[in-house]
Parts: structure tokens; C-alpha cells; sequence
């Protein structure tokens, strides 16, 4: 992610990704039950992938979306850029 993005953005406060993806909708408009009616899923589960504990293409890419940013930028810790060679 690059640095300055939305997302690092919202990390600067102390929070979790997930938390920082939230505000980010929140300050959207858009709202993660909003996401889980227009997508016809349940509530928890779009919750549970906003917040890393499951995994979902069709909910990461909605969630990305809404917050107008790839699913690269949204979800990093997914999708982040593979480590170089000689790196962990």
C-alpha cells in the first residue's frame, strides 16, 4: 500500500485494519450492513471479512469499492505486494 493512502491514513490512530476500513466507509456514507444487503449476505460474515477472519472475493471487492480503492489497497494484508528475494 502506498504510503499516504486512505487506508494508512486511517491506521495512523491506533486501530485494526478492519476498524480502519469502517471508518473509512463510515466516513462514506456506506456502512458494512449496507454492503451485506446490496450483496444478499449476512451481516456477521461481511463483518468477519472486513475484519480478516474469513476471506470472500465478492465481499473484498464490494467492501474496496465502496471505500473507492482497489482491493490491493483495501485489503493488504491479503493482496499486499509479494516479498522481494531475500526477503521474509
Amino acid at each position: 500500500m502506498a504510503p499516504g493512502s486512505p487506508l494508512d491514513k486511517a491506521q495512523s490512530q491506533p486501530r485494526t485494519r478492519g476498524e480502519a476500513r469502517r471508518a473509512l466507509l463510515r466516513e462514506r456514507g456506506v456502512s458494512l450492513s449496507d454492503i451485506a444487503r446490496d450483496l444478499g449476505k449476512n451481516l456477521s460474515v461481511v463483518s468477519r471479512v472486513n475484519s480478516g477472519q474469513r476471506r470472500s472475493r465478492e465481499i473484498e471487492a464490494a467492501i474496496a469499492q465502496s471505500l473507492g480503492l482497489s482491493v490491493r489497497e483495501a485489503f493488504p494484508e491479503w493482496y499486499g505486494d509479494p516479498p522481494r528475494p531475500g526477503e521474509h
